[in-house]
């Protein structure tokens, strides 16, 4: 039987997470603190890395620290949405993963993940490349930025960057990203390739229009969740 590349990729990473996650009275690992996870998004189908940050919560939600390399803006999706929750959205948060109809009766575990998920403190850097690799801080992951690298998500998503402050003004109604009272929305798992994103031609005899600031295509982002106690 051949496997598949995301099967492959997936199938180890079980494997390898199984352990700390035990069932019963034991929660975690005491003797383990972090878990570093490196490109796990490899090879998987959007709701395979949607089932990966699941996975990632439950960590966190027992307690480790987890740090993740990622090339995959679905990973940033989560962060950012989780970002923007209140603290008490846990069924919204469960909804974002195909989860409803949950009640603290019938899911208690979900529940608790869900609620431990939004206590928790988010870290994202990007790795810009140069002479040299630095890193910056861009955990607010905020799409309206004027920040080229914290609109476009370290370069996940650079062609939506520059639009992504009209979405989420409202200013472009009826368009991709935008719900019907013409309220910035951008979707969960957006990518260059699924948002409308093409410039328009410039009049004819207008000068040509400079090229946006480069902010280089696959730089990895680090994603450091941490509990709002750790320093």
């Amino acid at each position: 039987m051949a496997w598949t590349a995301g099967q492959r990729e997936f199938v180890p990473l079980l494997v390898g997470l199984c352990p700390l996650l035990p069932a019963g009275a034991m929660t975690r690992r005491r003797e383990i603190d972090w878990v570093i996870l490196e490109e796990a998004e490899m090879g998987l189908h959007p709701n395979g890395i949607m089932a990966l940050m699941l996975l990632v919560l439950d960590l966190m939600s027992r307690g480790y620290r987890v740090a993740m390399s990622t090339h995959s803006p679905l990973v940033l999706d989560v962060v950012w949405a989780i970002r923007h929750l209140e603290r008490d959205s846990w069924k919204e948060l469960l909804e974002i993963f195909g989860i409803s109809g949950v009640t603290r009766a019938n899911a208690a575990g979900e529940v608790r993940m869900a609620e431990a998920a939004l206590r928790k403190r988010y870290r994202v850097f990007a790795l810009i490349r140069g002479r040299y690799v630095v890193s910056r801080d861009i955990s607010e992951v905020d799409p309206a930025s004027s920040d080229r690298t914290m609109a476009g998500w370290g370069g996940l998503t650079p062609r939506i960057a520059a639009r992504s402050a009209k979405w989420s003004r409202g200013t472009q109604q009826g368009d991709a990203g935008c719900d019907g009272r013409g309220e910035g929305r951008i979707p969960l798992g957006s990518t260059a390739t699924n948002v409308r994103s093409r410039p328009r031609r410039p009049a004819r005899g207008a000068p040509p229009r400079p090229a946006p600031a480069s902010t280089g295509e696959g730089i990895p982002v680090g994603v450091q969740p941490r509990s709002r106690s750790a320093g």
